[in-house]
Order: C-alpha cells, then sequence, then structure tokens
C-alpha cells in the first residue's frame, strides 16, 4: 500500500496496541470469511468520514501458510482487507470493486 499511495499511506510497525491506528490478528472472523475488517472514524462537515482506528481479522484457518500458494492466499486476503481498514472502496455500496483482478474485488483465489 505504502508504493501504490506514495507519500499518503506510512505504515509503521509497533509493538504498542495503544499506539497502533491499524491492528491485524488471527482469530475467528465474525461473519465466517477469510478476513473482516472493523474501522472506526469522526464523521466531517463534508459528509465523509475520517478514519482512525481499524482491526483486521484474518482466519486462523489460513495458518499454518506452510506453501507458496496459501502464502500468497494470505498475502491476498490481507491487502484486501489493508485496503479497507485505509478507506479504499470500490462501489460505495459494497466496499468492493466490480473488477475480479483487482485487490479490492470481494473473493479470492488461489490463483489471485
Amino acid at each position: 500500500w505504502e508504493e501504490a499511495a506514495g507519500d499518503a499511506v506510512v505504515l509503521n510497525e509497533t509493538t504498542n496496541r495503544s499506539a497502533a491506528d491499524i491492528e491485524i490478528l488471527f482469530g475467528t472472523t465474525p461473519s465466517g470469511t477469510a478476513g473482516q475488517t472493523t474501522t472506526g472514524g469522526n464523521p466531517q462537515p463534508d459528509g465523509t468520514l475520517r478514519l482512525n482506528e481499524a482491526t483486521i481479522v484474518l482466519s486462523e484457518s489460513l495458518l499454518p501458510a506452510s506453501t507458496d500458494a496459501t502464502r500468497a492466499l494470505l498475502a491476498a486476503i490481507a491487502s484486501h482487507e489493508m485496503g479497507h481498514a485505509l478507506g479504499i472502496v470500490g462501489t460505495p455500496e459494497s466496499g468492493h470493486s466490480d473488477d475480479p483482478k483487482d485487490t479490492m474485488f470481494p473473493t479470492v483465489t488461489q490463483n489471485t
């Protein structure tokens, strides 16, 4: 995401959970999907939402990522969920793209 967004996105890893704007965890997603992102923010006067926190839960069923294929799948899902955490959306109704080749397409396959 840093490469794609230039100076607009700067990612720094921290072990201090209270200092993190985006937290990434492995566990059971509330929706039962491979990944889920919840965000929080403040409404702006122009009707947009300024995001200030996000939690990404990646399904523990993706572990162990012991093959190239499972690592690629995990990376694709994590990248998609990071897009949601950064507020990157496709169609306003779903937050997803209609293009199957796009990171923000709602489903991912082993060949992604």
